[in-house]
């Protein structure tokens, strides 16, 4: 149905963007009782990065050893809910 959908649709700031040291996820509506899971992919699709969370509604994620380029996200949640984009590491 239409609500169960909307419960499912994951609010989120990403910034800044472009970045460079750092990306910070920053949820809209915070659950406590939830796994956030965020993978990141390099531009050809590969999966360069997997960081979990636990009641977090904010999320700072260090720039490691990513190179320069553009980067997608999937963030996920243990009830199912997907949201993705992309962001760019100068």
């Amino acid at each position: 149905s239409l609500e169960e959908k909307k419960q499912n649709n994951l609010e989120l700031s990403i910034y800044p963007n472009p970045a460079q040291n750092y990306i910070v996820f920053e949820l809209k509506q915070k659950d406590s009782n939830l796994n956030y899971q965020i993978e990141l992919y390099n531009s050809i699709g590969a999966l360069v990065s997997k960081h979990s969370f636990v009641n977090a509604d904010r999320i700072n994620l260090p720039r490691e050893s990513l190179a320069t380029g553009v980067y997608f996200y999937k963030l996920s949640n243990g009830n199912g809910a997907v949201k993705s984009g992309k962001f760019i590491f100068e």
